[in-house]
């Protein structure tokens, strides 16, 4: 059977391109293909960014390309004021420049780390921007550096390459229909990317998997994946949407991650430091008598904890409890009043939802193909192609 679904033109090109999906009977090129990832955003004024290319910059601006200018330093130094931009002391009148290193394809270093393709600065609703414009293919063997194992088997990293690429591809979707001037943060609440590496198997991957993403109902899916899910059953979740994301409602568990280390975890917090922790996101107590853990939801997920003081109780809900204590490994867990501080003991790494990358690993180890991982983990999905019309 073959499915189309037209994307549209989300790369920002001189040309007008369409795009199309297909089945994966058809290959295609997708070297065309380009995401804008926001590297940084500050208040106008505020600071300044400093790339280096070895070779000099070109810098155009975005609205006039026939406007360039190019700068023979090997550092540029950019700021933003209220009338414009500043680099290296020159004044720029544009709301949004361009900047290329001079020799062709030499990655732009930033922050300590390399990046392919172009930088976009822009002024941006009171805000300056730092982005990172690429090809798509490029990006996604980028961010396999930090949203995978490395030295895993190729099988586990191709499922990675797709899932990766299927979130991308998704997000770029949702930043058109917003209207935003990026597709995609670098961050770990979006995919971490820290540019250039060297893994050359992981290009492999991505080039054996070239232009592939997941769709449920003929559309890309929002690939969400943690670490280790700890045996959840994705579909009991609550206070979750799955009428926007019905492929992430699992309605069965995985067991393949349970026997790696992190599937079961403990962890001490003495009274001091919880008292310490809260009252930095203003929960003052005044000492911690016990720790209660008051509702848990269907999929035995923690909602809502009591900390009981010597004077007074605060409730907190268990997605606070996550954020404030930092070796909670995740929403799956109990907590256990000891003679100092509390214990808790808890299942998985992340946050339950998507793909289990240690329970893929097994199912690689078992001999399962790319597509069967990706058809467990996302039931109702199939897999699909970019091909140009």
């Amino acid at each position: 059977m073959q499915y189309l679904y037209k994307l549209g033109t989300f790369m920002l090109c001189l040309c007008i391109s369409t795009m199309q999906a297909q089945s994966t009977d058809t290959r295609a090129s997708t070297n065309q293909y380009q995401v804008r990832v926001l590297l940084d955003s500050q208040e106008i004024g505020t600071g300044s960014w400093t790339l280096e290319a070895t070779g000099g910059f070109i810098i155009y601006d975005r609205n006039d390309r026939t406007k360039k200018d190019l700068v023979p330093y090997a550092q540029i130094c950019i700021r933003t004021d209220t009338r414009g931009m500043v680099i290296n002391n020159k004044r720029y009148k544009s709301e949004s420049l361009i900047i290329v290193p001079a020799k062709a394809d030499e990655p732009i270093a930033y922050n300590g780390n390399r990046y392919q393709g172009i930088f976009i600065v822009m002024r941006w609703q009171q805000r300056a921007l730092l982005i990172n414009r690429i090809e798509l293919e490029d990006y996604i063997f980028s961010v396999l550096r930090t949203e995978s194992f490395p030295g895993w088997p190729l099988e586990v990293n191709k499922v990675f390459a797709i899932a990766s690429r299927s979130y991308a591809i998704s997000m770029i979707l949702n930043a058109r229909k917003s209207s935003l001037p990026y597709h995609i943060r670098n961050t770990n609440h979006h995919q971490t990317y820290t540019g250039v590496h060297t893994f050359k198997h992981l290009r492999t991957a991505v080039d054996d998997t070239n232009g592939i993403f997941i769709a449920h109902e003929g559309k890309p899916i929002l690939a969400m994946f943690d670490i280790c899910c700890g045996g959840v059953i994705p579909a009991h979740i609550s206070g979750f949407d799955f009428r926007k994301a019905p492929y992430l409602a699992r309605p069965y568990p995985c067991t393949f991650c349970q026997g790696c280390k992190i599937y079961a975890w403990e962890v001490f917090y003495s009274s001091d430091q919880l008292i310490s922790l809260l009252k930095t996101h203003d929960l003052s107590l005044n000492g911690i008598h016990d720790l209660r853990i008051t509702q848990y939801d269907k999929a035995g997920l923690v909602k809502q904890v009591s900390i009981h003081g010597k004077k007074r109780s605060i409730n907190v809900t268990g997605k606070r409890v996550y954020s404030l204590l930092k070796n909670i490994r995740s929403f799956c867990f109990s907590a256990h009043k000891q003679s100092h501080g509390i214990l808790f003991k808890g299942r998985g790494f992340g946050h339950h939802l998507g793909i289990c990358q240690w329970g893929v690993r097994e199912m690689e180890r078992q001999g399962h193909t790319y597509r069967e991982i990706l058809s467990f983990y996302y039931p109702k999905t199939t897999c699909m192609r970019l091909q140009y019309t």
